[in-house]
């Protein structure tokens, strides 16, 4: 084509039909082109968050499924209860029916007794009885409607009372359930808490954990209460009302019933806001259940050192957390009934207006709509307005106990229990020695707290440990009776490794005195045998005076029998202490662990103790901690640690000789060189 015509061959070429169309296709595919990868990317993420909500929706469902099962499992009662239940909701359409021969009765007299409309089948019985009446006592009953009225009555009586019984039943079982769940988590809880690690529980919070048990368990024992009662009683009543409707009109029931895909979503949107709701409030209150747990447990501190304004601002945050998380559980809450209250009467109003058109247009021709019906199919409708909205309720709640129930389940699930073999070694007595062998250990998993321990106790032998605070002198004995397992290494008992030994066992072999002392809000007797029954009063009473705690002990209001403060507040520091070590006398243990034992000692009652330990520790294989080299000077061997690791080992007098760093602590106990007093 020549281009002296003015247009480019191009441009024909386009210009022709087939062509252009070839050519815009062409055009579409390569303005899409660059946007390809962008659309791969996009396609790949959309398909990332479907596969992400299909694992939220089974997270979801599996927690329903482990929440219902500890309700299930009480299968004989929850059928007792959908019996109760389909009862209740016969006898509750039955009072509703009754309105129509009441109404008939009260308002034509003269035609009460003569059946009609939808529910001939269903009153027939009543009408029979009411007619038999009036042939047995004649005309004069004819004439007086009240004795019509009075059979009416006292079967209305009869029914609600009959409904009464069932419903009892009902909720007496419903409840036992709800109370017995709450009982089998906490034992579930505390069963499987009690043999944790000390690692967790050094992660969590005191009063976070109780919350498990306070709050979580409540709740989940509350939505239980409604899955079993509500969600089963309410969906009976809800369906035998919709087939009764159905049965008398079922045209205008389906009319009805439009609305309730409306009422089922917004019951979902707002069941999800409620859910996602609740579970901030759980996790919020649990962590108010931790802040004044931990307030309250050092309210010596908070008071001497004036953290007044402190405390303050951390309570206020907390429960200010509360309130806005419970305001959003309670905006959820409150939109979803007005809301469903609306639409349900505006069907009621929209139903009403075509059955009374039928009414209105229809005769008393047996089995055909006519005004008592009417009545009994309106009070039916008003009837299921309020199992709707209970159900409602019932969701919401499900919705916290879910929540709940999605904390409580994650504790159940953690694998925080040290490891145990499925048939563990014995170890019926502690023989020969314990030997460490390059142990390391993290509390973090990233920062070594231990590094390349290797050392042997012999049987009978002292060991002791002296270091700067912080050198990892505690953590070491803790590995011992596996409250922690090493994270490298292996420490061995008598050949065994530890973790290979019975937990029971291994723990039997051990008796410790903490410079931390735990005493419990109960009885000195039970705190020194630490709830074995097995010891006779005389050895307690010998183990107390080993410790020389018998003489404060008998000296107390109900010596041995008296129970003392939580954690100790009715005694002395000294006293605790001496509790702690009478334990230990009488746990009479081949293996002994003291974490300064004589720390919270007066010098007289140091004394005493420094003898009776010694005498306790002879035979034995004992772990020493010591920040007073006076206590460890004639022990077999003393270890030196600094940042993890053993620097030096030996007794006293080597170690004087050789380690710099045993030197200069011994300097600043004994000589009190390069010290240096703070300012007063």
């Amino acid at each position: 084509m020549p281009a002296s015509n003015g247009i480019a061959p191009f441009r024909i070429l386009k210009s022709h039909p087939r062509r252009r169309s070839f050519f815009l296709r062409r055009k579409r595919e390569a303005s899409a082109a660059p946007l390809s990868i962008t659309s791969l990317f996009s396609k790949t993420k959309q398909r990332q968050y479907t596969i992400m909500e299909i694992e939220s929706h089974r997270s979801k469902l599996n927690t329903f499924v482990q929440f219902a099962q500890f309700g299930l499992c009480y299968k004989a009662r929850l059928i007792y209860i959908a019996l109760c239940s389909g009862a209740i909701s016969i006898l509750t359409l039955l009072t509703v029916t009754m309105l129509k021969p009441v109404m008939g009765i009260i308002f034509n007299p003269e035609e009460a007794i003569e059946p009609s409309g939808r529910l001939v089948s269903v009153l027939g019985w009543l009408y029979g009885i009411i007619d038999w009446m009036y042939r047995a006592f004649g005309d004069a009953a004819k004439q007086n409607p009240i004795i019509a009225l009075s059979i009416v009555c006292f079967f209305v009586i009869v029914i609600v009372f009959v409904k009464g019984v069932f419903q009892y039943i009902q909720s007496y079982l419903v409840h036992w359930i709800g109370n017995r769940v709450i009982l089998d988590l906490q034992n579930r809880l505390f069963e499987r808490m009690l043999h944790f690690d000390a690692a967790y529980y050094s992660r969590n919070k005191v009063g976070y954990l109780l919350s498990y048990y306070t709050v979580d368990a409540r709740v989940i024992g509350m939505s239980i209460l409604y899955v079993f009662g509500r969600m089963i009683l309410d969906p009976f009543l809800l369906a035998g009302a919709l087939a009764y409707l159905l049965w008398m009109q079922w045209q205008l029931t389906l009319l009805y019933a439009l609305i309730f895909p409306a009422i089922l979503f917004t019951v979902r949107y707002f069941a999800r806001k409620n859910r996602r709701a609740g579970r901030r409030a759980q996790n919020i209150i649990a962590r108010l259940g931790a802040f004044l747990q931990e307030h309250f447990s050092a309210i010596r501190l908070v008071q001497g050192y004036s953290m007044y304004n402190r405390q303050r601002r951390m309570f206020a945050r907390e429960i200010r957390g509360v309130f806005d998380a419970m305001m959003a559980m309670a905006r959820a809450t409150s939109a979803s009934s007005p809301i469903n209250e609306f639409l349900g009467v505006f069907a009621l109003c929209c139903v009403l207006l075509l059955a009374g058109s039928i009414v209105l247009s229809s005769g008393r021709e047996s089995g055909t709509f006519d005004g008592g019906d009417l009545m009994v199919y309106a009070g039916t409708l008003a009837l299921l307005y309020q199992p709707i909205k209970r159900i409602e309720r019932a969701v919401q709640q499900i919705q916290h106990g879910l929540a709940a129930a999605e904390r409580v389940f994650e504790a159940l699930q953690t694998d925080a229990s040290l490891p145990q073999l499925d048939a563990p070694e014995t170890l019926s007595r502690f023989e020969r020695e314990v030997a460490f062998e390059k142990v390391a250990f993290s509390y973090d998993g990233q920062t070594d707290v231990l590094r390349e321990i290797s050392f042997v106790a012999k049987k009978g032998e002292q060991i002791a440990l002296v270091g700067p605070s912080g050198a990892g002198k505690s953590t070491l004995v803790n590995l011992i009776p596996r409250f922690y397992d090493p994270t490298d290494g292996a420490i061995r008992m008598d050949g065994k490794d530890l973790r290979d030994l019975s937990i029971e066992d291994l723990r039997r072999q051990i008796g410790m005195v903490f410079q931390d002392v735990m005493i419990l809000g109960d009885a000195v007797r039970l705190n020194i045998t630490c709830g074995d029954e097995s010891y006779t009063e005389e050895q307690i009473m010998a183990a107390a005076k080993a410790a020389y705690a018998h003489e404060f002990i008998t000296a107390l209001p109900q010596g041995y029998d008296t129970v003392i403060g939580e954690r100790g507040e009715s005694l002395s520091g000294g006293q605790c202490q001496r509790i702690a070590i009478a334990r230990a006398f009488l746990r009479d243990a081949p293996i002994l662990i003291l974490d300064e034992a004589t720390s919270s000692l007066d010098s007289e009652s140091e004394l005493h103790i420094k003898q009776s330990l010694r005498r306790l520790m002879q035979g034995r294989t004992s772990f020493v901690i010591a920040h007073r080299l006076s206590t460890i000077l004639q022990a077999d061997r003393i270890l030196v640690l600094d940042q993890g690791e053993i620097v030096d080992a030996g007794r006293h007098s080597e170690l004087l000789q050789r380690c710099s760093l045993y030197q200069r602590l011994h300097r600043l106990q004994f000589s009190g060189e390069d010290q240096t007093a703070p300012p007063a």
